[in-house]
């Protein structure tokens, strides 16, 4: 998708590049024909003034062409594409919806983590179930922004809430799913401790990482979010199981559209979320048993009846 919009973007500047080209010759040539005209058509002929006046048609011809490729076609070209969205499908673009997938396997088609990446400023923000699929094919691309100065903020449901046996049940009752997020939340960690140690006194390398035990509403991926650049791209439905896949659609900034009421969910869950703190060590509990092999009479031990040594 990304080559082709490429392709497509250098054959409208080759054409361009040559139309503007054109536009000048025209323009040069019928000026320089219209001033030159005195010299090759005597001054008392007939046919001087009209064939003056057709090379000042010329060069004004160039002139406008000249114009209108330097300054408006770009602007003609995006009122007629937004004109002819709004007939095709004005609900979705009134809305903001600039795309709408069937699942992730058609999204991933069409758009890659690199491309949605590409020209963030300011922040990442990722929610979702386990977060699995990102924690193991986009740790790189997660590192990578976070140690540029980009504020990457991930959300993840909590494996021991409620919900997750809630989702379970829903799902057959596989437990596979509190497995995938405590291995998606261990990956994670050890990637917030590698961009800590890469970082550990500058502004840049800034990853967070909450977790939640409220019924979500959605999974998303949201770049720059509140900024007019700004967009999101959002699955419709809850998570019910890998064998049951929601369509995604990318949501941009619009006036009274979708985008506000998705970032207004967002937030709700990133403020009823608690940050994701290391598990402490924890020390052998009273019901650990121990083998200790010993020898010699002077050994001494420990006599849990008496507590003491």
């Amino acid at each position: 998708m990304e080559k082709h919009n490429n392709k497509s973007l250098r054959i409208r500047s080759w054409i361009r590049d040559r139309v503007l080209f054109l536009a000048m010759m025209i323009f040069v040539a019928g000026a320089g024909l219209y001033m030159g005209a005195g010299k090759l058509i005597p001054h008392d002929s007939i046919w001087l003034h009209p064939v003056k006046e057709f090379f000042l048609l010329v060069s004004m011809i160039g002139v406008v062409s000249l114009g209108y490729e330097l300054f408006l076609r770009e602007l003609t070209f995006n009122e007629y594409k937004e004109a002819l969205q709004d007939i095709v499908n004005p609900h979705a673009v009134r809305l903001g919806i600039q795309g709408i997938y069937k699942n992730r396997s058609e999204l991933g088609q069409a758009v890659t983590f690199q491309s949605l990446f590409k020209d963030v400023k300011r922040e990442i923000f990722i929610g979702g179930t386990s977060l699995l699929s990102i924690s193991t094919g986009s740790r790189d691309l997660l590192k990578e922004k976070a140690l540029s100065g980009i504020k990457v903020k991930l959300l993840v449901i909590d494996p021991d809430s409620e919900i997750v046996e809630l989702i379970t049940r829903q799902i057959g009752g596989k437990a596979t799913l509190k497995n995938e997020i405590k291995t998606s939340l261990l990956l994670l960690q050890k990637l917030q401790d590698e961009i800590e140690e890469m970082s550990p006194s500058s502004g840049n390398g800034k990853l967070t990482i909450h977790t939640y035990s409220v019924i979500p509403s959605h999974s998303f991926i949201s770049v720059d979010e509140g900024s007019s650049n700004g967009f999101m791209i959002a699955d419709i439905g809850p998570y019910l199981g890998r064998n049951h896949p929601r369509p995604s659609m990318i949501l941009v900034k619009k006036k009274n559209g979708l985008y506000d009421y998705y970032v207004e969910l967002n937030r709700t869950l990133w403020e009823v979320s608690k940050p994701l703190l290391p598990e402490p060590h924890k020390p052998s509990e009273e019901k650990t048993r121990t083998q200790v092999f010993v020898s010699g009479k002077e050994t001494e031990y420990y006599d849990g009846a008496t507590k003491n040594w």
